[in-house]
Parts: C-alpha cells; structure tokens; sequence
C-alpha cells in the first residue's frame, strides 16, 4: 500500500515504487506513482531512485488470507504481516516495516562490528607496544652481560699470563736449584774449612 495515501489521506491504494534512499532516512518509502511525484519534487530528493514495488515484494513471503507481501513485522507476536493484517489486527502493536527494521539491525551490526574492529586493533597495538618495550629491555640488559662476559674473559686471559709467567719463574727457579745443589755436592770439602777460615 502506498503509505502516503494511508498516513497522510487515509485513504488505500496500492502502492507500485519503492525508494531505497528514504528507506534509509524515513519510514515511508512505499509510493503510488503520484505520491512519489508529488514527495520528490524537493531538489534535494529528486534525484532518489524508485524500483518497481513487485521486485521488492517479491523477496517476501505472500499472505495466505490477503494474498499481499508480508512486509512488515509485528514484535508483539513475533511475525511478518501484510498491510491489510497491519490495518485489521496490529493496529495497536509495535510493528515496522522490514526493509527499515533489517537496515537498521544491518546498521547496528555494522557499528558492533566496526568497534570491535577497533576494540581488536587497540588490543593488538596494545601487546606489539608491550613486547617491542620487552623486547628493547632484553636486548639491552643481554648487551649489559655482553660487556660483563668481556670483561670476565679479560681477567681470565689476564690470569692466564700470569699464571704463565708464574709457571716459567718456577721452571727457571728449579733450574738454578738443582744446579745450586749440584754445584754445592760437587764443592770439595777442605775448600768449605778455608772459606769458613775466610769468613771468620
């Protein structure tokens, strides 16, 4: 049914265009052809594209009584209903057209998914912000043992020469003892008696 002719004369007639672009902005978007003539003399609106309304009807189910597109939906009982059931029976129920329900659940469907794009994409910077600190503090306290093993092998090569030089003086110092004792087993004995007589 045209709903300008329900809403605003109170009168019935079928209605033969639908508009997508009210559909978006406004819960009339079902036309005669002189009503959405008539609507879209605006500038503003006059370039809103009709689509013939049997395209539209023609992806809702057909009431068995009425033989009209079930194109509204009653949210008291939970059903699609035709314009003629509207009128008799659900006057006084919450009800609304599907295409401007389903575009508005599509709408709110898009924004829950755009935040919790956003929700997932703060998350994510979020843990790469966190690790790449992690990540920067390893690195600098693994720098930070680097400098400390370097040291250490520094005073091991340190200690090495050392001990090197340490093991030659013992060889050489064991040198000289064996051919100090050597020499003072070799030392004649009446030679001792004069060198004490030296000494003395």
């Amino acid at each position: 049914m045209c709903q300008v002719c329900d809403q605003l004369h109170g009168t019935q007639k079928e209605a033969e265009y639908w508009c997508g672009s009210c559909s978006k902005i406004s819960e009339i978007q079902f036309y005669c052809d002189s009503c959405f003539t008539s609507e879209h003399s605006s500038l503003s609106i006059r370039s809103h594209v009709r689509s013939p309304v049997e395209k539209v009807e023609a992806s809702f189910p057909i009431c068995a009584k009425h033989k009209l597109p079930e194109d509204s939906y009653c949210f008291d009982e939970k059903v699609f209903i035709c314009n003629h059931c509207l009128c008799d029976n659900h006057k006084t129920h919450n009800t609304k057209l599907a295409y401007s329900h389903g575009r508005e659940v599509k709408a709110q469907f898009s924004t829950s998914v755009e935040k919790l794009s956003l929700t997932s994409t703060r998350i994510c910077q979020t843990s790469q912000n966190t690790l790449e600190t992690s990540k920067q503090e390893k690195s600098t306290q693994i720098g930070k043992l680097k400098e400390k093993i370097q040291k250490l092998e520094n005073e091991v090569q340190m200690i090495d020469s050392s001990l090197s030089k340490i093991t030659q003086t013992s060889e050489k110092s064991k040198t000289g003892t064996l051919a100090l004792s050597k020499a003072i087993q070799e030392f004649p004995i009446r030679d001792v008696f004069d060198d004490k007589k030296k000494l003395n």
